[in-house]
This record gives structure tokens, C-alpha cells and sequence, in this order.
């Protein structure tokens, strides 16, 4: 089968958030990441325009992430989970706006450092 694939890799945002958790935690207190998030999308098809979706408004969308506290701009727990899944399905719909149908693949990855990474996928 031939399909299309866009992949941003490592776009950094820099944030903060606290967590809210079950058990002591030194996450529960607002601390700061340089985040990393790489998103693969996969499509049987492009929109009129010749693309999956235009990085611009990928890029447009995390930035205003970038230098904020996280906690205020979401109404969740600001997990690298759920930021993954979060930003995931924010492409996802965002390239069906745009007009491209075939998307069949997403996967979002969030590093919040070296050794720790989130990753939220959906496939049809």
C-alpha cells in the first residue's frame, strides 16, 4: 500500500506544570521541562493542497505552548501522556479540517527529558 508521511521531530517547548497525583510527589509542585514532541502522521492521501497538513500550523499550535504554564492553558492533568495525547489528536483534526481524509495513522511523542518519554498513537 503507498501512503504519505510528515513527521516533525523534536520541536522544543519550554513550560511548566504540576501534577496532581495520588501519592507525594515532587511533580505535585510547579516545575519547569524543556519538552520535546515529534509527531508522525500517515495518510492514504493528501488535501487539495498537496499536503497531509502544513508544519506552520503544527508548529503555529505548539508554540503557543512555549514559556507558559501548562496547567493553565488545559483542563487536565498535564501528564507527558496526556500532553501526547493531547497534541496527537489536536493534528489529527487539524489535518481533517484542512481537507486531508485519509489520515490513518498518528503518533505523538513527548520527552519532557533525556530518558523520559511519552507516546500517545491511534490507528484506524
Amino acid at each position: 500500500m503507498q501512503h504519505f508521511e510528515l513527521n516533525l521531530k523534536n520541536y522544543e517547548i519550554a513550560g511548566a506544570h504540576c501534577l496532581k497525583l495520588p501519592y507525594e510527589s515532587p511533580c505535585q509542585n510547579l516545575h519547569g521541562h524543556n519538552w520535546y514532541i515529534s509527531i508522525q502522521i500517515k495518510s492514504k492521501s493528501l488535501a487539495e493542497h498537496g499536503m497531509i497538513l502544513d508544519f506552520k500550523h503544527i508548529k503555529d499550535y505548539l508554540k503557543s505552548f512555549d514559556h507558559q504554564n501548562i496547567n493553565s492553558l488545559v483542563d487536565f492533568n498535564p501528564t507527558a501522556e496526556n500532553l501526547a495525547k493531547h497534541f496527537g489528536e489536536y493534528v489529527w483534526m487539524l489535518a481533517k479540517k484542512e481537507g486531508c481524509k485519509g489520515v490513518y495513522f498518528v503518533k505523538c511523542e513527548v520527552t519532557e527529558a533525556e530518558h523520559n518519554t511519552a507516546a500517545w498513537v491511534w490507528e484506524k
